[in-house]
């Protein structure tokens, strides 16, 4: 898929499970599918309360994001290696914060090796993580962001950051697709809905912006400028505590509460997939 491409509308599609969302979203049926009440709101809530006990702000220049539990890639762009290192115990750490709750997003990835399309000719898809340096990605990370704000994250996208990744020799450094896929645990109704846009730029494009606006979303694809995307399509997901969505992240999107907002704390679990060589029997994983 070359680097300028746009979707009409970005379109968003219901499903009854993780494992129909994702591969819906791989295939290009649409550019989000979403499984309402994936997670007991319940037991979301009791999870966004582990969270905040056990979760790590972020440093100075991430400060605006909020804090994490389990780390982030783009947050080792000049040494990723250290990412995998933290890696190796980031699930264990989560584990221990979970305790004895369920571990709903390794139960989506799941979902989705468990899930053989009729006209699959019988071959079982596969996840794996993202290998480095002998080194395994984990498989999600907690996001927290302060609610009390119109924008919670700008506009922006997460193919820029794995393709700056080439230098390293990252296996992901050469995709054209991720998908991220999020499960909410905390949040108001019209508060941190997703906003997804219709159109994705190339390289020369973002290029461009940087020069413009003084920006490096050439090799982090963030912040995109608000003002690039008046005139864009877009499509706002509503997203309530327990709602799963998967959808594609190598297309600028932003957080951003419709109507009101609340002091508070915004929770989700998160994580990123992709295909390699379109092989959609294959299913790659990390944070």
């Amino acid at each position: 898929m070359p680097d300028s491409h746009s979707f009409a509308i970005p379109h968003a599609i219901e499903f009854s499970e993780p494992g129909l969302a994702i591969r819906a979203v791989m295939v290009g049926l649409c550019q989000a599918g979403i499984v309402r009440g994936y997670m007991d709101a319940r037991d979301a809530d009791a999870q966004a309360s582990l969270i905040l006990r056990d979760y790590d702000l972020r440093d100075e220049e991430h400060e605006e994001l909020g804090g994490t539990l389990g780390p982030s890639l783009f947050e080792y762009e000049n040494d990723p290696t250290e990412y995998f290192r933290q890696s190796l115990t980031a699930a264990g750490r989560i584990n221990n914060t979970l305790s004895a709750h369920p571990d709903k997003m390794y139960e989506a990835i799941e979902s989705f090796e468990s899930y053989v399309p009729p006209d699959f000719c019988g071959m079982k898809p596969r996840i794996k993580p993202v290998v480095h340096a002998g080194m395994a990605a984990t498989y999600v990370r907690a996001l927290i962001f302060d609610s009390a704000q119109p924008t919670i994250v700008k506009i922006h996208e997460d193919l820029a950051n794995v393709r700056a990744l080439a230098p390293h020799g990252i296996e992901i450094a050469w995709i054209d697709m991720v998908i991220a896929h999020n499960l909410y645990l905390r949040n108001h109704p019209g508060e941190g809905s997703l906003f997804m846009y219709g159109k994705r730029l190339t390289l020369e494009q973002k290029r461009d912006l940087d020069e413009r606006y003084d920006t490096s979303i050439a090799t982090t694809g963030y912040p995109y400028p608000e003002e690039e995307f008046r005139d864009c399509p877009v499509t706002e997901i509503d997203v309530n505590p327990g709602d799963y969505v998967a959808f594609r992240a190598d297309y600028p999107h932003k957080v951003a509460s419709s109507g009101t907002y609340t002091e508070g704390k915004r929770v989700s679990w998160n994580g990123f997939l992709t295909i390699l060589n379109g092989e959609t029997d294959e299913l790659l994983y990390w944070t």
